[in-house]
C-alpha cells in the first residue's frame, strides 16, 4: 500500500491500496498556484453565462487545494487523496472533484462523477477515487442555495413576527396612553417606549423593502434602503439612549424640574437629529467613490472598501456602553439607601408631624393670640418645617 506525500509542506497525500501490479511506474505533478487562473466551474454550471461573460467561473465555489496530476501505467479502482485547505476559513459543500475535458463542448469543467467525500478533519480533507486523473478540492464560498433558502424563509418569518409585535406594542400604547401619562416622568417614559418601536417597525419595513430589491438594478432604490435602513437602526439605539438619560435624570437629580418641552426637544434631538446627521455623513463621505453600499448579496453598508458599516457599529457600542454605566449608577443609587437612612426618614415624617399639629394649635387652638400674630407664627413654623423636611429629603437621597 504505497503512500505519496507530494510537497515538503505535505499539502496532499496520495494513497494508493495493495495491487498485484508490478514494475508500475507513478507520476505525480503537484500545482499549487494553479488555482488562481483555473475556473471553478463544475459539472452544475449555469451554461447561458458563457455568453454573456469572458469571466467563466462559479462564483459561488472556489478550488481550495493543490492541483494534483496523477497518472500511472496500470488500472487503479481505488485512491484515496488528502488535501491540506489553501482557506481553513472556508468549511462548506467540500466536493472531490476531477477536470473533465468532455464537459461544455470540451471546454471543460470540474466534475465529482466517481469521486466521494469522506471527512473533513483538521483542515485536512480526505476523498476517495474510482480513477486516475487531475485532482483537487471545490468548496462553497458562500451559504449553498438550498440552506439560503431555508436562511431567507427563516428570516423573513422572525421579521414578520417582529413588525406584528410592534404593531400590537404600539397599539397597546395608544389605548392606555391617557392612563400612564399623567406626569412628564411617565410622558417621557413612553414617548421613548413608542420611539423606539416606531424605529424598529422602520428599520424592518426597509430590510424587507431592501431585500426585495433586484441587486442587478441601479443602486439608486439600494441605497436609499439602505440610507434608511442605517438612519433608523440608529434612531432606535439612541431613543434607548434617551430612555437610560431620563432613567440617570430622574434617580440623581430628584428635585430637579425640566419643563415637558424641554425634555421633548431634547429627546427627539437625540433621537432622531443624531442619527439622521451621523447617516448624511455617511454617504457624503462613501457614495462619491462608490463605496457607500457593498457590491454584492445585499442591500447594505459596505464594509470591505470603506468600512462604511463603522458608522453603525460605533455609535451602537458606544451607547450599549453608556446605557450599563446609567445601570451601574442607578443600582449604586438605590442600594445606598439603606435601612437606617429608611428609619431615619420615618423619623422625619413624624418630625413633620409634630410640626404640622403646633400649627393646627396655633391656629385654632390659641384663640386668644392675636389673629395677625397668629398667622405670622404659623406662617413662620410652616417655613421651618418645610426647610427641615427638604434638607432630610435631600440627605436620605
Amino acid at each position: 500500500s504505497p503512500t505519496l506525500n507530494l510537497a515538503d509542506l505535505n499539502s496532499v497525500t496520495i494513497n494508493i491500496p495493495n495491487t498485484n501490479i508490478t514494475n508500475a511506474i507513478i507520476t505525480t505533478i503537484t500545482f499549487f498556484t494553479l488555482n488562481n487562473v483555473m475556473p471553478a466551474r463544475n459539472s452544475t454550471f449555469n451554461t447561458s453565462l458563457f455568453n454573456i461573460t469572458t469571466d467563466v467561473t462559479d462564483n459561488g465555489n472556489t478550488i481550495n487545494a493543490a492541483v494534483v496530476l496523477v497518472k500511472i501505467n496500470a488500472t487503479i479502482q481505488n485512491v484515496t487523496l488528502s488535501y491540506e485547505k489553501l482557506n481553513n476559513s472556508l468549511t462548506w459543500s467540500p466536493q472531490c472533484v476531477f477536470w473533465n475535458f468532455t464537459l461544455f463542448d470540451q471546454l471543460g469543467a470540474w466534475d465529482d462523477t466517481g469521486c466521494k467525500f469522506v471527512s473533513d478533519i483538521n483542515n485536512n480533507v480526505t476523498c476517495t477515487c474510482n480513477h486516475i486523473t487531475s485532482f483537487s478540492l471545490l468548496m462553497a464560498t458562500d451559504v449553498p442555495p438550498p440552506l439560503r433558502e431555508a436562511l431567507d424563509i427563516i428570516t423573513y418569518i422572525g421579521v414578520g413576527i417582529s413588525l406584528g409585535s410592534l404593531v400590537i406594542c404600539l397599539i397597546i400604547e395608544g389605548c392606555v396612553w391617557k392612563a400612564l401619562t399623567k406626569n412628564t416622568t411617565a410622558f417621557m417614559h413612553h414617548v421613548s417606549i413608542i420611539n423606539t418601536a416606531l424605529s424598529l417597525l422602520i428599520t424592518d419595513i426597509c430590510f424587507i423593502i431592501g431585500a426585495a430589491i433586484d441587486y442587478n438594478v441601479p443602486l439608486g432604490p439600494c441605497s436609499a434602503a439602505t440610507f434608511f435602513m442605517h438612519l433608523f437602526y440608529l434612531a432606535l439605539f439612541f431613543w434607548m439612549l434617551v430612555s437610560g438619560l431620563l432613567l440617570l435624570y430622574r434617580t440623581v437629580m430628584v428635585f430637579s424640574h425640566m419643563s415637558k418641552a424641554t425634555m421633548l426637544a431634547i429627546s427627539f434631538s437625540l433621537g432622531y437629529g443624531c442619527p439622521l446627521i451621523i447617516a448624511v455623513i455617511t454617504v457624503a463621505a462613501t457614495a462619491p467613490g462608490k463605496g457607500y453600499i457593498r457590491k454584492t448579496k445585499a442591500c447594505w453598508l459596505n464594509w470591505a472598501e470603506t468600512m462604511a458599516l463603522l458608522a453603525l457599529v460605533i455609535p451602537a457600542l458606544t451607547i450599549v456602553f453608556i446605557n450599563i454605566l446609567i445601570v451601574i449608577v442607578v443600582i449604586y443609587k438605590i442600594l445606598r439607601r439603606g435601612v437606617g437612612d429608611t428609619y431615619a426618614w420615618h423619623g422625619h415624617l413624624t418630625n413633620k408631624w409634630v410640626y404640622m399639629m403646633l400649627c393646627f394649635i396655633c391656629k385654632y387652638v390659641l384663640k386668644d393670640i392675636n389673629q395677625e400674630e397668629s398667622n405670622v407664627f404659623v406662617f413662620l413654623l410652616y417655613m421651618d418645617c418645610w426647610s427641615k423636611c427638604n434638607d432630610d429629603l435631600t440627605y436620605v437621597l
